[in-house]
Order: structure tokens, then sequence, then C-alpha cells
């Protein structure tokens, strides 16, 4: 085939597959919303459970059921937890030793509470962004009431929530 001919065919299956990624992300989306145990509720069970500080934590589906994913480290491991987004209980644990990340001054619960007021909705994730080793805020996805889910960065330096375009 010509690139004139290969150029629009690709295109065009480019924009059958859209929408499917699109309906995958909204029922994700509804799965969080209709959870019953928030994030900041999945993070405390994380820590409790691991003796560690959460430093990361999503929102995640599979198979049409919803789950939190929690990262929390201590000072010789990082622990990975998956808990029902519904009931809690831990699902699946991972732990590796490891050399340990910057962890955050204020505990995760809090910023996901800041995040979530200053951004009007439900923090879907919060995934830590460091700069030459040193943590420098968090890049997090906020579900608005009318199930838009936004991105945003929050500075730890400032405290400030800046919406990401």
């Amino acid at each position: 085939m010509t690139p004139k001919i290969l150029t629009p065919l690709v295109a065009g299956f480019a924009a059958l597959a859209a929408p499917a990624v699109a309906l995958a992300d909204s029922d994700e989306v509804a799965l969080m919303q209709a959870a019953q145990q928030s994030l900041a509720q999945a993070i405390a069970a994380a820590e409790r459970e691991t003796g560690g500080q959460a430093i990361e934590a999503e929102f995640d589906e599979s198979r049409g059921a919803g789950y939190w994913e929690v990262t929390t480290v201590t000072d010789a491991a990082r622990f990975q937890l998956k808990l029902d987004a519904n009931s809690g209980a831990v699902v699946e644990r991972s732990e590796r030793t490891i050399d340990v990340p910057a962890r955050p001054q204020t505990p995760l619960t809090e910023l996901v509470s800041q995040a979530a007021s200053s951004g009007n909705g439900k923090v879907m994730s919060i995934d830590a962004e460091h700069r030459n080793g040193s943590l420098i805020g968090y890049d997090v996805e906020i579900v608005g009431a009318d199930g838009r889910v936004m991105d945003y960065f929050l500075n730890i330096a400032d405290n400030s929530l800046t919406r990401d375009d």
C-alpha cells in the first residue's frame, strides 16, 4: 500500500478504537463512584496492614470489579496492596526490599482530602512525582460530579493544586 492509502486507514482504525477506551474509562469511573470504601479508607487500611507510610494510591478495575491499589514504604521495604473497593479486604499483596523513596511530610490521607476539596470531586489517583530524587508533588486525577476525570498537580512546596491541561 502507498502511504496515501495507509495513513487514512491507520487514522480510521484509531478512531474506531477510541470509543472502546472511553467506554472502559467511564466504566472504571462508575465503579469508583459506587465504591463503598473511599481512597482515604483504603490508604489507612494499607498503612495498618504494612506498618508503612502510603506514598501513592489509585483506583483500578479488573473484570468488572473495582479495587484500590496503594503503595506504602517502611525503612526497608516497599509494599503494593490491592484492596477490594467495596469490602476493603486485601486481595493482593507484594513486598520488595528497596532503597526507600522520599516520603511526604504530610500524610497521604491529608493530601487526598486537600486535593478533593480544592478540585471539587473525588480523588481517583495520587501519584508521587520526583525530580532529582526529591519528592516535588503529586499528579492527581479527580472525578467531578459530572463523571469527568480532570488531571491536576499538587505542589508540596506551597500546597497548591493546579490543573494539568
